[in-house]
């Protein structure tokens, strides 16, 4: 890092083997010692390539399909520059001192939640501010995949595919491997539309607002459940905005992601501008000296 920051790594030693894979060797990327140091750059890219392998998927229980577009899927979707930008993002808000907490909402196989974890603790650890055990981490998803919306055949029979279904004992699996501490993330299992409203108010300012529901029933709730509750100088992240199902797949009347987003923000006159250098789309609540400079009272139970 630049500035003549303190250098945080990666024991190098090798973790006891799991499922028979001295594969999992990839997941020295995660671990924290005062031996063998690896730069913070350098971590970044082992944690990436350790998320984003298939063996480690493996010994967390989850089975790839043998064809189509996950045959060799990690436990996490996102592409290397998609990591990158999201560690950049969080970079920034360490940066700023904001506290609150982390939730991400269609966790998948946990990947990036585990991702946004590690960033955050060694980021803390490079600048010289300890590891800061105080922010929480929610993961909402159904965990068996989607459920069909009945009013579009061909984006349900494309959705209908254990390809994304990932079973919460496979994810809390892999939060283990990486060495995040179950008892250190709140997991929400079931569909967004059930369990969100059921959740309540967050105990805590949310930091960090990752969305990834695909869908706009599934986005339309997260924002209006949790976007008032995004501490000014917390980050929006949609993962979906410019998402249509594989070779169009779905009827050109169905509302997706995008849609949800772009009225959610135009009902309550956001105007924070959705940025796309960090690779995906998302936007920063607008910092003010006193309230969030556009209200938006919590619309959860109606």
């Amino acid at each position: 890092m630049a500035g003549g920051a303190r250098e945080a790594g990666a024991a190098l030693a090798r973790p006891a083997r799991a499922d028979g894979l001295d594969q999992l060797s990839l997941l020295n990327a995660t671990r924290l010692a005062v031996g063998d140091i690896v730069p913070y750059e350098a971590y970044k890219q082992r944690l990436i390539g350790a998320l984003r392998a298939p063996d480690v998927a493996l010994a967390a229980g989850f089975r790839n399909p043998s064809s189509g577009i996950l045959t060799s899927a990690g436990v996490t979707m996102q592409s290397v520059r998609g990591l990158l930008g999201l560690a950049s993002q969080l970079e920034r808000l360490a940066d700023s001192g904001l506290r609150g907490d982390v939730y991400e909402c269609g966790t998948w196989r946990g990947g990036t939640s585990i991702f946004m974890y590690h960033i955050l603790r060694q980021y803390d650890a490079v600048r010289g501010r300890g590891d800061d055990a105080r922010r929480g981490f929610f993961a909402f998803d159904s965990f068996q995949g989607f459920k069909r919306s009945g009013t579009d055949k061909r984006l349900d029979d494309f959705l209908d595919d254990d390809r994304f279904a990932a079973p919460l004992p496979s994810v809390q699996r892999a939060f283990e491997l990486f060495g995040v501490p179950l008892d250190h993330v709140r997991f929400m299992r079931g569909f967004f539309e059930s369990t969100l409203p059921q959740f309540g108010a967050p105990p805590n300012p949310i930091a960090v607002l990752r969305m990834d529901g695909d869908l706009y029933s599934s986005t339309r709730v997260t924002l209006r459940c949790l976007y008032p509750h995004v501490a000014p100088g917390g980050w929006v992240i949609v993962d979906d905005y410019l998402w249509t199902a594989q070779g169009r797949r779905h009827a050109r009347k169905t509302k997706l992601c995008k849609q949800a987003v772009d009225e959610f923000r135009a009902e309550h006159a956001i105007d924070e501008p959705i940025l796309y250098k960090y690779a995906v789309p998302s936007w920063r609540r607008a910092l003010t000296s006193g309230a969030a400079k556009h209200f938006v009272a919590d619309q959860c139970a109606r």
